[in-house]
Formats: C-alpha cells, sequence, structure tokens
C-alpha cells in the first residue's frame, strides 16, 4: 500500500502547497521550464499570444518560464495543459494555461494539423493557502469547436474579460470570432455577463474606471481600438487605426497603441470618467 493511502484511511489530508510556501530553484513540466528567479524576457512579445513564457508553443519545443514568480501552489500544467500566464488577483494568482500545437498528424497537441481545432485553455484562480477557487475552462464557452483562441485575459474583481479571438482570417470562423466576453467569478458557477458582437477584440484588453479598450484587425481586414461600458459590453466608441493594434499602455491619461509594423505608439487622451464629451472617451494626440 503506498503512503498516501495510508494517510487517507487514517482520515488524515495531505496539506496543499500555499502560495507563500517557497518554490525550487528550478521546477518543470512537459516542455516547460520555470527558474527561480525567473529568467528576464530577451524575445519580443508582439505577434505573439500574450503569456509569460519564450519559446515555440509546438509540443518539443522548449520554452522558458519570464514572468513573475510561480507559487510553489500554483502547478505548471495538467493533463495536456501547460502555464501560460500569472496575473494578480485578490486574495490569490489568476493562472492561465494551454495546450501546445502539434507537430504533426497524430502527435500530442492541438491547432494546425487538426484543421485549426480549438486548443484546450483553462484559467484557474488559486487563493492564497493554493486552493483552486474557480476554474474557467474556455473550450466549454467557445461558440465554435475551430479557429477560436484566446488571446488575452483580463481579471478585476469578480469579473473575467477575455477575447474569444480568430486563430487566423475571420472568414475562416464565419466571421464569429474576435468577440470580447464577460464571465462573474465571484462563485464557481462563472456565469457569462455579457458577450460583445463578432469581430472587436484580438488584441490586449486594458480597463480604465468603467471602460475597457481593445483593439481589432487583421491584414486585409479593418483595423480599429474600440471603448466599451465594462458593466455592460456596450460600445462606446469606435476610431479607425491604420494597421492591427498589438501593444495597449495606459500612461497616466494617455493610451498608448503600438500597431503593427511600427515601433512609435498612437497616442490618445482619455477622458476622465465621468467627464466624456460627445466626442467619446479617447481623442488621437
Amino acid at each position: 500500500m503506498h503512503f498516501p493511502n495510508i494517510l487517507l484511511l487514517l482520515g488524515l489530508a495531505l496539506p496543499l502547497p500555499a502560495l507563500a510556501d517557497a518554490a525550487p530553484p528550478v521546477r518543470t513540466f512537459g516542455d516547460l521550464t520555470v527558474d527561480d528567479p525567473p529568467h528576464a524576457r530577451t524575445e519580443d512579445p508582439r505577434g505573439r499570444m500574450l503569456g509569460d513564457v519564450e519559446g515555440s508553443l509546438r509540443v518539443g519545443a522548449p520554452r522558458r518560464w519570464v514572468g513573475p514568480p510561480v507559487p510553489l501552489g500554483v502547478p505548471l500544467g495538467f493533463g495536456s495543459l501547460e502555464l501560460l500566464r500569472l496575473l494578480p488577483g485578490d486574495g490569490g494568482v489568476l493562472a492561465v494555461y494551454r495546450e501546445p500545437f502539434a507537430r504533426g498528424p497524430g502527435e500530442p497537441g492541438c491547432a494546425p494539423t487538426q484543421m485549426w481545432q480549438n486548443c484546450k485553455q483553462e484559467a484557474r484562480f488559486y487563493r492564497t493557502d493554493g486552493s483552486v477557487a474557480w476554474r474557467l475552462d474556455f473550450a466549454e464557452r467557445f461558440r465554435r469547436t475551430d479557429h477560436l483562441v484566446v488571446f488575452d485575459t483580463l481579471l478585476d474583481g469578480q469579473t473575467l474579460y477575455y477575447n474569444e479571438s480568430c486563430q487566423t482570417y475571420a472568414k475562416d470562423a464565419g466571421g464569429k470570432c474576435a468577440q470580447l466576453v464577460a464571465v462573474d467569478v465571484s462563485n464557481a458557477e462563472t456565469k457569462e455577463r455579457w458577450r460583445s458582437k463578432p469581430l472587436l477584440s484580438n488584441a490586449p484588453i486594458l480597463k480604465r474606471g468603467p471602460w475597457l479598450f481593445t483593439g481589432y484587425g487583421f491584414t486585409a481586414e479593418k483595423h480599429y481600438m474600440t471603448v466599451l461600458d465594462a458593466a455592460t459590453g456596450k460600445i462606446v466608441q469606435t476610431l479607425p487605426v491604420p494597421k492591427s493594434p498589438e501593444v495597449l499602455t495606459l500612461v497616466n491619461d494617455v493610451l498608448e497603441v503600438l500597431i503593427y509594423g511600427s515601433d512609435t505608439p498612437l497616442r490618445f487622451a482619455v477622458a476622465k470618467p465621468g467627464a466624456a464629451s460627445k466626442r467619446g472617451v479617447l481623442r488621437r494626440l
């Protein structure tokens, strides 16, 4: 009989690692290596899925963690999913996991070799004691079984925002992709609060006061920035931009947007909450 089974027969529980417990200097799961302290980022994150890892996202390719320290209570993966991103939250941390891409037909992984099927992706919130407060299986909520991927996630209090983005051209998904979704994560039920119209968000998501900022664009498709009411998902403002928005940064009352192919950000003045004019929340500088 194994030792853990003896503990169970005695009615004793194995304690979960707390987030404050010290992690070993090197941890691995699948192709992912996490050092403590983590390595500094060396690759340009532009053009990649938002995450805290460097290296190819294909099965068999080495990946190294370049995000914040990963607490011992947060697993580096489970099943075929690996840790991709770690975000702070109230009373714990949000861990985002995803399945790596396959190398060839019949091999483990997802997407390119399986007609752009959706990869398995999941978010879990770990309390400070290492227990899971809630989990959200993105694949269960996707409106299609193919051509969809979560590009960014944003946790604000008891609401999780994410974009159900297109893997390739929007036409390949029948135009039913790039929606922004808000989910109530105040309890384990994780109920959807609202879902935007399609072709609205395949870029980072930022929140300032009552507003969400995001963008959309892909090659020959239209490119624009959108401001939404964070509580309802209602579109407050849409502004065209020359190319796809790739990096969004808030600097005081200015939103800086790096677009595809440019290292000079577009700059927008952000109205203060309650002071938005008829012209909208953002004003090009």
